[in-house]
């Protein structure tokens, strides 16, 4: 990565863990600002996020170059069934599921912390 990438990626980390706490604040309470809150590499923040992201990125990317799966194609693919086995997976389903649901409350109350909250994984 060079110095460039590097400046790059730090900013968006930033910003997007300022952005990501900001919008689980509740306007009625008292704000907090706190960056060791906000920069946590555990629990519920951005930068927790962006992990989860890149790490499911590299193993799709894996996939792809060393058991040749391409994931997209089976994504089109009508005939493709997926079976949920796993309780994990029959929750995260659910989720994805009531995601259209929590976006609609969220529209209505125009309350963002409603979704991070509601909305957790």
């Amino acid at each position: 990565m060079t110095d460039e990438e590097l400046a790059h990626a730090s900013n968006v980390i930033g910003y997007g863990a300022v952005k990501y706490f900001d919008l689980k604040q509740n306007p009625s309470t008292n704000y907090i600002f706190n960056y060791d809150r906000m920069l946590d590499t555990k629990g519920d923040t951005a930068v927790y996020l962006l992990f989860a992201y890149a790490r499911l990125a590299s193993i799709l990317r894996k996939a792809k170059d060393e058991k040749d799966v391409i994931i997209e194609n089976n994504l089109q693919d009508a005939a493709t069934t997926i079976t949920l086995d796993h309780p994990a997976e029959r929750a995260l389903a659910f989720k994805i599921l009531q995601f259209t649901d929590v976006v609609l409350s969220v529209l209505a109350d125009l309350q963002p912390t409603n979704y991070v909250t509601i909305y957790q994984i």
